[in-house]
C-alpha cells in the first residue's frame, strides 16, 4: 500500500515586524504567522514543514531561536503582552513572562543574545527593554527612551551592547548591565522609522579586515529609504546608500505609493562581512559591495517569476552556513533563487477542483488573491500561482467552467463577480455591476433562452436568499435577479 502524503501551504509571515523569522545553521527554520509559529527544513528540496503550533492568543510580531546548538528552542512574543520559550520539536511552552502585558504595552520585537545562552530580551511600543534571564527566571526593565522601539540587535562581540533603533528615527546604543546612563552612542541621520538593525560580524571597524581592534561597524534600514554604515566609535556613518529607483528587473510600477510602502530589511553574512543585502521596492533583494568607496549594488534575479518576491519583503534569514535566505531560498553565488515557499495572507474561504486536471485546485483567500495550486506538479508539489488583478477583497466563491479549460468564476465578499483565465495573463472580466452583500456560491449551468444551451453558459450567483444570474460574452458580464429564492 503507497504511503499518504501531505503537503502544507502555511500561512504567510506576520507582515511589518523587524524580526518574525530565524533560521538556525543547520537549516531549520521558524516564523510567526497570524498567533502560529511554522517549522520548517529548509535543507531539503523542496522544504519541508516539519511543524506548526499555536503560540499566543493574538499575533506572533517576533521570533528568535536559541543560539545553542544543542537544543531546538525559540523565543516568541505576542501582541497579548507575552514573551515564550518553545520546544520547536513537539510545540510544548517551557517558559513565558507577561511584564509587557502587566504594564498594558504590547512587545514589538524579541531575540535571543547570541553570547548569553539564558538571556532574552523584548522591546514594546513604549519604549521598555526587558531582559529575561530563563535559568534563574530574572526579569530587569530597562528605559533608554520614551518612544516605540521598531527594532533591536544584540552585539555579537559585546553582551552588554544592545542598539535599538526607534520609531522617530533614532538609534540608540546602550550598555545592557548598567542601571542609569546606560547610553553609549546615539547616531542620528534617519528622518523616519527604523526598520531593521545589523552588527557587522567581524569585530573591527574595517569590515574587510578581521583583526580585532577597537570598534565596530553598524547597518540600519530605514523608511527614509536609505541604509547606514555607522562607525560605532565616531558615531557617524561610513556608508550612505540610497535604494535604486530603477533596477531594470522591476516587477512592478514604480510609483509614489511604492516608496510610501518601502520596507528595508538588512542581513549582514557572517562569511562574507563585505557584503550587505537588503530588501528594496516591489520585492526585489538588492547585494551591496561595501569594499568600495562608493558602496556598488547587483540585484537578486528570479529565473521564474514563481520563485521571487512581488510584494514587501519583511524579514531576511541566513541558515546553512549562509547558504540560503528564506522564504524564497536564493544562491548567494549566482544571485538567483532557487526555491520558494508559497504562504497564504489570510484564511481559506473556498476551494475548487478542475474539471480537466485534478490536481489542479482554485483556492480563494482572504488576501484579495486567488492561488492556482498544481498539487500533482512532479518537480515541486508547492508549486503555485497567484491571481491579484482586479480583485479587491476577500475570495469568497470558486467555480471551475466545465468545458472550458482555465476559466474560473469568482465571487467576492464586496459582493463582485468575475470570470479569470487562468492560462493566460489576460485581466478578469468583472461584472460592471455588483451586489450589496457577499457572494457565497458560483456556479455554471445553461442559460434559460433560446440559444443552444451547448454553446452558451452562464454563472448562477447566491447572494444571501436571492438567486442572480449572470451571462457573459462579448468581453462582457450582465446580471439579472431570477424569480427564485433560495430555500
Amino acid at each position: 500500500m503507497s504511503s499518504a502524503h501531505t503537503h502544507v501551504v502555511p500561512a504567510s509571515p506576520s507582515w511589518y515586524c523587524s524580526q518574525v523569522l530565524d533560521c538556525s545553521p543547520a537549516g531549520i527554520a521558524c516564523y510567526g504567522a497570524k498567533n502560529t509559529v511554522f517549522v520548517w527544513d529548509v535543507e531539503r528540496d523542496p522544504p519541508v514543514c516539519l511543524a506548526h503550533f499555536s503560540a499566543h492568543q493574538d499575533r506572533v510580531v517576533g521570533l528568535s531561536l536559541s543560539p545553542s546548538t544543542n537544543q531546538l528552542q525559540c523565543c516568541t512574543a505576542g501582541e497579548d503582552g507575552r514573551v515564550r520559550v518553545w520546544n520547536i520539536e513537539d510545540g510544548s511552552m517551557l517558559k513565558e513572562h507577561n511584564i509587557h502585558a502587566e504594564n498594558h504595552k504590547k512587545p514589538t520585537c524579541v531575540q535571543w543574545s547570541p553570547l548569553v545562552s539564558d538571556l532574552i530580551i523584548s522591546g514594546d511600543d513604549r519604549g521598555t527593554v526587558v531582559l529575561w534571564w530563563t535559568e534563574t527566571d530574572q526579569q530587569r526593565s530597562l528605559l533608554p527612551e520614551n518612544a516605540h522601539i521598531f527594532c533591536f540587535a544584540c552585539s555579537p562581540h559585546d553582551p552588554n551592547l544592545l542598539a535599538i533603533g526607534y520609531r522617530t528615527g533614532a538609534v540608540v546604543i546602550i550598555d545592557m548591565s548598567k542601571k542609569t546612563q546606560m547610553t553609549v552612542q546615539r547616531l542620528k541621520g534617519h528622518d523616519e522609522e527604523i526598520h531593521s538593525i545589523c552588527w557587522c560580524p567581524v569585530p573591527a571597524e574595517n569590515e574587510k579586515d578581521p583583526t580585532p581592534t577597537t570598534g565596530c561597524l553598524l547597518a540600519t534600514g530605514s523608511r527614509d529609504r536609505t541604509i547606514r554604515v555607522w562607525s560605532f566609535t565616531r558615531g557617524r556613518p561610513v556608508h550612505v546608500m540610497k535604494l535604486p529607483t530603477n533596477t531594470g528587473y522591476s516587477r512592478g510600477r514604480y510609483d509614489d505609493q511604492s516608496k510610501n510602502r518601502a520596507w528595508v530589511t538588512i542581513l549582514w553574512l557572517k562569511n562574507e562581512p563585505y557584503k550587505l543585502l537588503s530588501s528594496s521596492f516591489n520585492g526585489e533583494l538588492i547585494q551591496w559591495d561595501l569594499s568600495q568607496p562608493k558602496p556598488q549594488w547587483k540585484l537578486f534575479t528570479a529565473g521564474d517569476k514563481a520563485l521571487g518576491h512581488n510584494r514587501i519583503v519583511f524579514n531576511m534569514a541566513a541558515g546553512g552556513s549562509d547558504s540560503k535566505i528564506l522564504i524564497v531560498t536564493w544562491d548567494l553565488d549566482t544571485l538567483k533563487s532557487k526555491r520558494s515557499i508559497p504562504t497564504l495572507g489570510g484564511f481559506v474561504y473556498c476551494m475548487a477542483h478542475s474539471p480537466f486536471q485534478p490536481g489542479c485546485v482554485a483556492l480563494g483567500v482572504g488576501d484579495n488573491m486567488i492561488r492556482i495550486w498544481k498539487t500533482d506538479h512532479p518537480d515541486n508539489s508547492l508549486s503555485i500561482q497567484s491571481h491579484w488583478q482586479g480583485i479587491r477583497s476577500k475570495v469568497t466563491a470558486l467555480a471551475w467552467h466545465p468545458k472550458k479549460e482555465g476559466k474560473l468564476a469568482y465571487g467576492t465578499d464586496d459582493g463582485r463577480v468575475g470570470i479569470m483565465d487562468t492560462l493566460s495573463h489576460k485581466s478578469p472580466l468583472i461584472s460592471s455591476s455588483y451586489h450589496k452583500h457577499t457572494v457565497y456560491v458560483v456556479a455554471w449551468g445553461p442559460v434559460c433562452s433560446g440559444e443552444k444551451p451547448e454553446c452558451f453558459l452562464a454563472i448562477f450567483v447566491c447572494i444571501r436568499c436571492l438567486l442572480k444570474l449572470c451571462n457573459f460574452g462579448n468581453q462582457m458580464i450582465s446580471l439579472r435577479v431570477a424569480n427564485e429564492v433560495c430555500k
